[in-house]
């Protein structure tokens, strides 16, 4: 054990796998008779003289145990063990001192110190206290690896991940303390979340916060893993977000219930997408293959009905008859027409057009409707006035649609009210009727042939929902907090402009 007098630093065995203890003691005789002891054990030792060098050491390398005097030449053995502490918070240091004090002794303790030892002692007692450190080294290195990979597991988890005790606390989360939703990382804050109400952690205004509250109530006592697949919550905006929630029992004293919730919205959208254009392109084979012969036979009914009115007196009842047969025909008719658009695609004309321009002629066209008189059209812009690429003719085909809809659900009197918001990336036409409201399944009005309208053909909403779609926006469908049925336009904007003001 020869001393290398130019680093002040004795280098006291060789290089291995076995654990690393530092040495920081000025007492040459002592350090190498520590060191001794400590070889014989099978460990590693590197040993220092002064506080100082031992800075040196912990920077360069990693120890499992360190051995430090109190009196140094240079700085306290406390500040070497705070130091050693702050870099290497596993190490485990031994205070060896020659100058036991009960003050000193509890110094060392608040720094860190894994055991305190005086000098003069027993070899067999020091033995025993550097197996302990060493062991206890081991088990927190362990206990930090076990921490890592649950906060990794945790932090890359894609959605949201509890943990629940008996009580239905919260004993662990992917998510950080006090941050807004929409800044929060996926950091795992362990201590600080212990012991708290769920709807804490989550906070009420989660969508998915009321599920897990009401089905961990009853999972927490199970012992079978549960999952509640595709659950449908509406957001503010109306849109339906879809989450899996999957409770799994973990049958631990501390830990009786994982809880994972994964936002599966884009999957479920992207199904139904899917879907949609599956139904889309059955409907377009069928258009394409009974339009012609349809439209045939449709016109040789409509001509010999014609001539059958002709024929009968102005008195006669069967004119009335005819008249009911022609008018299915047109709406036959009809609906071959908006079987057609649906099924062909759509190239849109698009150019700039001002909203409020856009919004000012179609509600005008509507307000000349006898079918409207009884109902009031109120406008109101909630922000910039934009201008947005689209197909005037197409759009006011969808948003015209809409108004007549609204219009039969409220009987042909009320009030609808279109408000349009805007900012710079797209713009929101929002209509609100006081009628009944949509039914519990509205998603479903966007599929063809289905209608809730007494003699509707059920392709109305199809048709407007692939306007706005070559629009690249997208429609739709709520009830309002107020009642009536709310429709929402989302167009991309081109630019904003200033507002207008009045006689502008």
């Amino acid at each position: 054990m020869q001393a290398n007098e130019g680093e002040g630093t004795q280098r006291l065995s060789g290089s291995g796998r076995s654990p690393c203890v530092l040495i920081v003691d000025d007492n040459r005789d002592f350090a190498e008779n520590i060191a001794e002891v400590v070889e014989q054990l099978g460990f590693e030792v590197d040993a220092v003289s002064r506080g100082q060098e031992a800075f040196a050491r912990i920077q360069a390398r990693s120890y499992q145990v360190a051995v430090v005097d109190i009196q140094l030449p240079d700085v306290s053995g406390t500040r070497v063990i705070a130091r050693i502490k702050e870099e290497q918070p596993d190490c485990a240091c031994i205070v060896f001192t020659g100058n036991a004090t009960l003050r000193n002794a509890v110094d060392a303790l608040n720094h860190g110190a894994f055991a305190y030892l005086a000098k003069g002692g027993e070899v067999d007692e020091f033995r025993a206290v550097l197996r302990n450190a060493i062991k206890a080294n081991s088990n927190s290195v362990q206990l930090r690896q076990i921490r890592e990979i649950n906060a990794a597991v945790l932090s890359n988890f894609p959605g949201r991940m509890l943990i629940l005790d008996a009580e239905g606390h919260v004993v662990l989360a992917n998510m950080e303390q006090d941050a807004p939703e929409e800044t929060r990382g996926p950091a795992c804050v362990l201590e600080s979340w212990s012991g708290r109400q769920i709807e804490e952690v989550l906070g009420r205004d989660s969508l998915f916060c009321d599920l897990v509250i009401e089905h961990s109530r009853d999972m927490i006592s199970a012992t079978k893993p549960r999952v509640l697949s595709r659950q449908s919550v509406s957001g503010p905006d109306g849109e339906s977000t879809y989450f899996d929630i999957r409770f799994v029992p973990l049958f631990h004293s501390l830990a009786r219930l994982l809880v994972l919730v994964e936002d599966v919205t884009q999957e479920v959208r992207m199904e139904g997408e899917m879907e949609k254009k599956s139904r889309l392109a059955a409907v377009g084979e069928l258009a394409a293959t009974i339009a012609h012969e349809v439209r045939n036979s449709l016109s040789g009914i409509s001509g010999a009905i014609q001539i059958l009115k002709k024929r009968l007196p102005s008195t006669d009842t069967g004119r009335e008859i005819c008249d009911k047969v022609m008018h299915q025909v047109d709406r036959l008719n009809n609906t071959i027409e908006d079987l057609l658009v649906l099924s062909r695609p759509m190239a849109p004309k698009l150019t700039e057009v001002l909203l409020s321009d856009f919004l000012d002629s179609a509600v005008s066209f509507l307000r000349d409707d006898p079918n409207f008189k009884s109902i009031l059209i109120q406008v109101e812009n909630k922000g910039g006035d934009p201008i947005s690429m689209i197909d005037p003719f197409l759009l006011r085909q969808a948003f015209i649609n809409v108004l007549i809809n609204a219009g039969h659900a409220m009987g042909g009197r009320g009030v609808i009210q279109i408000l349009t918001f805007s900012n710079e990336k797209e713009s929101r036409i929002v209509i609100v009727d006081s009628g009944p409201g949509f039914p519990p399944n509205a998603s479903r009005l966007f599929e063809p042939f289905y209608t809730t309208k007494p003699g509707g053909s059920g392709l109305g909403l199809p048709i407007t929902a692939k306007i706005l779609e070559v629009h690249q926006g997208k429609v739709l469908l709520r009830n309002h907090e107020r009642g009536g049925g709310e429709v929402t336009f989302v167009i991309p904007n081109s630019r904003l402009t200033k507002r207008r003001g009045p006689g502008s």
